[in-house]
């Protein structure tokens, strides 16, 4: 079987095999590469972390282990020299999540997500903290975790214009609901406008990322959320 993907992380099993995670289309899949630590295998400077690939494999016998047999093509990903802490953050948060949803079908737009905000990351994108904003809020909708934002999210009540956001109770709260001594965050309008849009636009905000100053001064509270409630969800 033919498989195009993206090498995103490598583990030793002894001295001549390994075995490497391959995002794709399909998810996140480890595969066996029988000599692909031995110095005069043609595999061991190919199939190295973060590298495009084109592969062939099939599954071992009598196993459900996927064993890479042949390579058509490859092209290696070197990531920007001096990245910063947030965008080592957000790469570490990328990687650690696909990583999860290992052996797992992917979503509708999974991949997509992941192509997209991996590629600006190498690429050197120039605002890594509204790319990590998008990111966030792209996962959340794509999961079915996106915070409520049209009516209170304790006592139901719609809300014009909400001014407080509760992360524990997963959206805006209204002035009455404060009383139940709930943690809280104050939120402005332009806030609520980024996740409206974020909502109904959660793939192709990934690539629009020049998110106002007033949006990204709440980026805190979305990420918080995210690990608030992605944690939960896992």
């Amino acid at each position: 079987m033919k498989t195009a993907g993206i090498i995103i992380s490598s583990k030793r099993i002894n001295d001549w095999d390994k075995f490497v995670n391959i995002i794709s289309e399909e998810g996140v899949f480890p595969y066996i590469i029988q000599r692909g630590l031995h110095y005069s295998s043609p595999f061991t400077s190919v199939f190295t972390t973060f590298t495009n690939v084109e592969f062939l494999w099939d599954y071992a016998k009598n196993s459900d282990f996927r064993v890479i047999y042949d390579y058509k093509g490859f092209k290696h990903n070197e990531l920007p020299k001096g990245l910063g802490s947030i965008e080592c953050e957000l790469l570490f948060e990328l990687l650690r999540k696909y990583i999860f949803l290992q052996n797992i079908p992917f979503l509708k737009n999974e991949y997509k997500i992941f192509h997209i905000v991996f590629n600006k990351i190498l690429s050197g994108s120039s605002n890594i903290k509204g790319l990590y904003y998008s990111f966030l809020l792209s996962v959340l909708q794509e999961n079915g975790l996106f915070p409520q934002i049209d009516s209170c999210a304790i006592c139901g009540n719609g809300l014009a214009r909400p001014k407080y956001f509760s992360i524990e109770n997963g959206g805006v709260v209204c002035s009455r609901c404060l009383t139940h001594n709930i943690g809280y965050d104050k939120i402005s309008g332009n806030f609520i406008k980024s996740l409206k849009y974020a909502c109904q636009h959660h793939i192709t905000i990934l690539e629009k990322n020049d998110w106002h100053y007033d949006i990204l001064k709440n980026f805190d509270i979305i990420k918080r959320y995210y690990y608030y409630h992605y944690k939960e969800f896992k």
